[in-house]
């Protein structure tokens, strides 16, 4: 079974190498863009199992962006600092700053992913 693919799209280099490590640590693979633009390019290879957005990354419709990647809204997760953590539909608001153990416990579900049931 191959590894999971996380896409990180966040603007903040720091952040964003952050997430990376605890998603590698999970044993999946993380692609990172700093732009909704990178990170359509990168889906253009194959969908990620799951999207981490910064919820700051200038993007002109989240559910738009979801499905041009070709992720379900379930596997859209929303980092935000001025939205409530929970669900808001079907896609996850995680807080900022960032809850790395969140995170990894999230990817590390993922199947094919170190901790996947």
């Amino acid at each position: 079974m191959s590894q999971p693919l996380v896409l990180i799209v966040d603007a903040d280099v720091t952040t964003a190498r952050q997430i990376r490590d605890h998603v590698e640590a999970a044993g999946c693979t993380a692609l990172v863009a700093q732009t909704a633009a990178d990170a359509r390019e990168i889906a253009r290879a194959g969908p990620p199992d799951l999207v981490i957005l910064d919820r700051d990354v200038p993007v002109d419709s989240i559910d738009k962006l979801g499905r041009y990647l070709r992720v379900a809204p379930e596997r859209l997760v929303l980092m935000s600092a001025s939205i409530a953590p929970g669900w808001v539909g079907d896609t996850l608001v995680l807080p900022k700053p960032v809850d790395h153990e969140r995170i990894g416990a999230l990817v590390g579900s993922l199947p094919g992913a170190r901790g996947a049931a």
